[in-house]
């Protein structure tokens, strides 16, 4: 019998097992043979306090200082190395870099002409107008991963892999939950299931949908030009998020950055994608791709408003949400787990340190009621 019973063994979910392990007995199921096989484990994360609407914006912020400066017990690798980002905006898109200039004062103009000489391959005619970004950095999502779990698991977190749920009850104020590897009893279900959350919700009895959806993301490794230092390179995206690169152990990474609904599945790269991909590079670099070195996909999952769903279910007793944590689950992860934990012990703060917003705004009662656009993506920078 655990007080905490959590579905999910990604970022979201080690990251809340390690605030709820302090004082609480935990047990987190991931159905995979290791925690964070699909969308941790494909994550190129950036740490960008520029990116996504003002929720994630805030939760991000208030992530840097254990990102910056994480516990003593933690692996003894930085998570955060400084990288810089480049947002490039052509004609039709000035409206959107002024918006990100707006929301972020800390990010400069940059010249066009200067481009060139921080990423020698952009081709001369790629932008109008950029922006430079300083406080991007590179993430080492792994080692924030596995800090996680490492301390989590000192403190008594009972981690079971390979270990699918099948059936939820709730019976007698606990619930019961089937698994492949037995029945497990709990007080209260924390569903970080990722992709899979939505599954888990109709699995555990909801009646209706909260409103998540999986969008795919792709990435692949290209090699840079023959002589061409490319480790010093900062991350370079579309001002719309058309596509990004950036350096990646000596090769490139690119992406289309496309959001194309999916099942939750076990992702794999289409070759549409990787072609799109392509051709956005070489569209914008003076770069010929000769091959494509390595390809992979993974699901990020968001509702509506593109914030995430963290509370209690408004109809399941009990059933606490930690989910649509979209393309901002690495770089949010320290306040998101502090968040969801101090909510799932009902102690919740009334907005998070440095924030203004109110936890309420993450109910996933609001995110139901939300209608989705048709466009394919729309990002957030308002102010």
């Amino acid at each position: 019998m655990f007080d905490f019973l959590i579905i999910g063994g990604g970022i979201a979910g080690a990251a809340v097992a390690y605030f709820l392990s302090e004082d609480s007995d935990v047990c987190l199921l991931e159905q995979e043979a290791f925690p964070g096989f699909h969308s941790t484990g494909r994550s190129a994360a950036v740490y960008s306090e520029a990116y996504g609407n003002p929720i994630v914006r805030a939760l991000t912020r208030s992530s840097r200082g254990m990102l910056e400066d994480p516990p003593f017990d933690f692996l003894e690798t930085p998570l955060l190395t400084p990288r810089g980002c480049l947002f490039l905006a052509r004609e039709e898109q000035l409206a959107a870099l002024a918006a990100v200039a707006q929301a972020c004062p800390g990010i400069a103009r940059v010249p066009p002409q200067e481009l060139t000489r921080r990423v020698p391959v952009l081709k001369p005619d790629c932008a109008v107008a950029a922006l430079h970004d300083p406080s991007m950095k590179d993430m080492d999502v792994h080692a924030l991963h596995q800090g996680l779990l490492k301390v989590g698991r000192h403190r008594g977190l009972d981690i079971r892999s390979s270990c699918a749920v099948h059936a939820m009850r709730h019976l007698n104020g606990s619930w019961q939950i089937d698994t492949g590897l037995g029945q497990l009893r709990c007080k209260t279900v924390v569903n970080a299931a990722g992709a899979w959350a939505e599954e888990i919700g109709s699995m555990a009895g909801r009646p209706r949908p909260v409103g998540l959806r999986p969008l795919r993301r792709t990435a692949i490794l290209v090699e840079g030009p023959a002589g061409v230092a490319v480790r010093d390179w900062p991350f370079v995206v579309d001002v719309e998020e058309k596509y990004y690169f950036k350096p990646d152990a000596g090769l490139i990474l690119v992406s289309p950055a496309e959001e194309t609904p999916s099942s939750a599945c076990d992702a794999q790269p289409d070759d549409l994608d990787v072609a799109i991909g392509v051709d956005h590079f070489e569209r914008v670099t003076t770069v010929t791709v000769q091959r494509v070195r390595k390809a992979w996909t993974g699901l990020r999952t968001f509702v509506a408003d593109r914030s995430p769903v963290i509370g209690y279910d408004d109809l399941l007793p009990d059933f606490f949400w930690l989910a649509a944590l979209g393309g901002y689950g690495i770089q949010t992860a320290p306040a998101v787990g502090w968040l969801a934990a101090c909510m799932a012990r009902h102690a919740p703060p009334d907005t998070i340190p440095g924030t203004t917003f109110p936890t309420g705004s993450l109910a996933p009662g609001r995110a139901a009621c939300s209608a989705w656009s048709e466009q394919s993506k729309v990002q957030h920078y308002d102010a």
